[in-house]
This record gives C-alpha cells, sequence and structure tokens, in this order.
C-alpha cells in the first residue's frame, strides 16, 4: 500500500464520497465527527483526505450516516478492501515511487483500459529489448525496472484480461530505439498483442492537418466491479499527474473519442505497422 504520506486513488475517492455525505447532512467536520463518527476531528479530517479507512471501520461510518443503499456501499467497502491488498509491486518498494505503485496497483484491477501514445510504445506492449533500450538507468537498475515493466504485462494472462484500447501517433513507429533490431521484433510484438481477445490497437496519422495527434499521452483505466471508477493519467516530463475529477476525466474520453476518430482503421493500422517493420 503506498504511504501515507501520499493517498491512494482509491482512498482519495472514498474520502471524498464520505465529505460528499457529511456536506448532504449540512454537517460541520467537528459535529459528524463527535456525533455521529464518534471519532476526532483529526481521525476523520484524515479519512476525508484521503488517507484510509479499514473495510469494517468504513461500514459503521456508513451505518453512522444512515446510509442503506446495498451497491452504495458495496462499492465503497471493495474500494477500501482492495486498497489494503498487497500486489507483487509490493515486492519492489525501493525501485516504484507511490504514485508509480498506486497506478500499477489500477492497472491490475483495471476492467478496461484506453491509452494514447506520442513517442513510445506502451509499456504494457514493449518488447524487453525495446524497455531495455527506453530506460535510461544504471544497469542494475535498469535491469530491475525492466523486470518490473514485464511484470506489469500479468494482467493479459488473467482469465479476465481487460479491454485494451490503444492509439498510438504515427511517429512512435517509426522510433528507432536500440537499433534495427530490437525495433523489428517490438514491431512484430504490436502485431501479436494485437490479435489478443478485448485488444484494438489504431495507428493515429502523423499529419500536419491533424491537430489532435498533437495532443500528449494520456491513460484512462476503469477499475472496480461495483464501483465503476474511472481514472485519467497524463504524462508529463514531470512525471505523472492524475486526473480524477469528472469533469476532467470527461474532457480526457472526449478527447480520446476524438482522437480515435481521426486514427486508421485496425486494419489499415496494421498495414502500416508490416510496412514500416519490412524496412527496419
Amino acid at each position: 500500500m503506498p504511504s501515507r504520506s501520499t493517498p491512494s486513488v482509491r482512498n482519495r475517492r472514498i474520502g471524498m464520497e464520505l465529505k460528499k455525505l457529511r456536506d448532504e447532512r449540512n454537517m460541520t467536520l467537528e459535529t459528524a465527527a463527535t456525533r455521529i463518527v464518534l471519532r476526532s476531528n483529526g481521525w476523520l479530517s484524515n479519512v476525508e483526505n484521503g488517507y484510509g479507512i479499514g473495510g469494517d471501520e468504513l461500514e459503521d461510518v456508513l451505518d453512522r450516516y444512515g446510509v442503506e443503499d446495498q451497491s452504495f456501499r458495496m462499492a465503497l467497502v471493495e474500494l477500501a478492501r482492495v486498497d489494503r491488498k498487497r500486489g507483487w509491486w509490493h515486492r519492489h518498494t525501493h525501485d516504484l515511487a507511490p504514485a508509480a505503485m498506486d497506478f500499477i496497483s489500477l492497472e491490475a484491477d483495471c476492467r478496461s483500459a484506453r491509452t494514447y501514445e506520442v513517442l513510445a510504445v506502451p509499456g504494457l506492449l514493449q518488447t524487453p529489448a525495446y524497455a531495455n533500450a527506453m530506460i535510461t538507468l544504471e544497469p542494475e537498475a535498469r535491469r530491475r525496472a525492466v523486470e518490473i515493466r514485464m511484470a506489469r504485462q500479468r494482467i493479459f494472462d488473467d482469465p479476465m484480461t481487460p479491454d485494451f484500447d490503444v492509439l498510438l501517433n504515427e511517429a512512435v513507429l517509426h522510433q528507432r530505439l536500440g537499433g534495427p533490431e530490437v525495433t523489428y521484433g517490438q514491431l512484430g510484438h504490436l502485431l501479436h498483442t494485437s490479435e489478443r481477445p478485448g485488444s484494438n490497437l489504431r495507428i493515429v496519422p502523423a499529419e500536419p492537418s491533424n491537430p489532435y495527434g498533437l495532443m500528449g499521452a494520456f491513460t484512462l483505466l476503469v477499475i472496480g466491479q461495483a464501483y465503476r471508477l474511472t481514472v485519467g493519467m497524463v504524462e508529463s516530463p514531470m512525471g505523472m499527474t492524475y486526473v480524477e475529477r469528472l469533469d476532467k476525466v470527461r474532457r480526457l474520453e472526449e478527447r480520446f473519442e476524438r482522437l480515435r476518430e481521426t486514427a486508421l482503421s485496425n486494419r489499415d493500422s496494421l498495414a502500416l505497422i508490416k510496412q514500416i517493420r519490412s524496412k527496419a
């Protein structure tokens, strides 16, 4: 679980929902804490700010707020309990920042993923050789980073493989990371992974008349069973930035749809990859 100094996406959403319940009852934090929840102001403030709450504690708080909607209760408790599960990524705490661990946790739990990449093949579709060429770290740290990237791809071995919708800017196909052999292998891997059930790979042409193709890289993940939480993640040279507000998530979803409208068909996309691969 990420450090308490870095609230996870799931816990932030739980906190937002509990604050909404309190606001709907026109209660101050102090009133809710001392008269309803029967905890300290600091405890309730921490929970509302996303610093975590156990499933049993959460059910008790929902009881005290008089929440009877069983689907809503189950959804929030699901988020709380999944957030406390430990995955393989917890063995890499020395190599992963809390935000990266949180993202991998969401990725492992996602029901569907949509991603647009501008300059590089998404990590979930990279070959070891491509990842090794892309990661600029000292040899041992690079080896561990490649290992982590390959471990993330195990989600495709799960019987509940998520739907994976990928849009690649054409520029990605022309990158020559690691030389011709690495490029040839990576483009072949893209062709192979496009055959997975639930996967859809399309290319956004690199045309001056296509302004949408210049948009930065981003990912949208839908996680959870009872609670369908959609989270956006925007990449920049400064790292990952989460997009959680519903209006901003919708903007990313609209952007993805506009990009999809400009993309080549699946058939034409694969033909373009084969053509570029033949010249690698």
